[in-house]
């Protein structure tokens, strides 16, 4: 397994080993309750599409491993299920939890908890107990990378309508100013530009103090993604 950069402690191999039948035990139970009572696909989802000939050769174990491996609740299982029924095939429920309760020992690491946050994807519980501690624990830290992160793109998208606006204006005060001086601008069209140019100035000056905050504030977020780099790993 990955080194875990964030700085919590692993349980050790002798450890895992005595607790390993424990998982599985707890993971197979909630199979079957996820199972009974359904719920949605973590990370994946959509159908599964599966022809006469891989319904019929089908290593069901393997499919569960690779579920489990990925994510997947058990109740993916329903997907093969709708595939195979029109070939009159029935996935062997048994073979599917064993693989997938292997896969989630393989899924519900720290490290993979850490990605997820990372990346802002919603958890559904698919760890057991006994696994989803470690995987809750990166996966809060990952969570607050994207949390600052999203952050960051946010204010920078929002700075880039800023700056793009006050473009706009300083063109637009720039054409008033060239009208003002003008031999053919009338008087009364003087008085308006006068007016209108000096709401302008305004709109740009404080759009300027705006765009001014907006930067450090996005300053402040980039400090605050550092500092996280540097707690817990620069692999963050």
């Amino acid at each position: 397994m990955a080194r875990i950069w964030y700085g919590y402690v692993h349980n050790s191999a002798a450890n895992k080993g005595k607790r390993m039948s424990f998982i599985i035990s707890q993971i197979v139970s909630s199979c079957l309750t996820l199972l009974i009572f359904g719920s949605a696909l973590f990370l994946t989802g959509g159908c599964a599409k599966m022809d006469a000939s891989q319904c019929r050769n089908a290593d069901w174990e393997i499919i569960g491993f690779e579920d489990g491996s990925a994510g997947r609740l058990p109740s993916y299982l329903s997907n093969y299920r709708k595939a195979c029924a029109k070939y009159d095939i029935i996935p062997e429920l048994d073979f599917y939890l064993r693989g997938h309760a292997n896969g989630l020992i393989e899924f519900c690491t720290e490290t993979n908890g850490f990605l997820s946050g990372k990346k802002g994807l919603e958890y559904n519980g698919v760890c057991p107990r006994g696994l989803s501690d470690n995987f809750l624990a990166g996966y809060q830290i990952g969570l607050r990378f994207y949390i600052v992160s999203s952050a960051i793109d946010k204010m920078e998208f929002c700075l880039r309508n800023e700056q793009k606006k006050l473009k706009e204006l300083r063109k637009e005060l720039r054409h008033k100013e060239e009208m003002l001086i003008q031999d053919s601008t009338s008087e009364s069209d003087r008085r308006r530009l006068l007016n209108e140019t000096k709401d302008a100035r305004l709109k740009i000056e404080r759009l300027e103090k705006k765009i001014f905050h907006t930067r450090k504030d996005i300053q402040m977020k980039q400090y605050e993604y550092e500092q996280l780099s540097i707690q817990y790993g620069s692999q963050g």
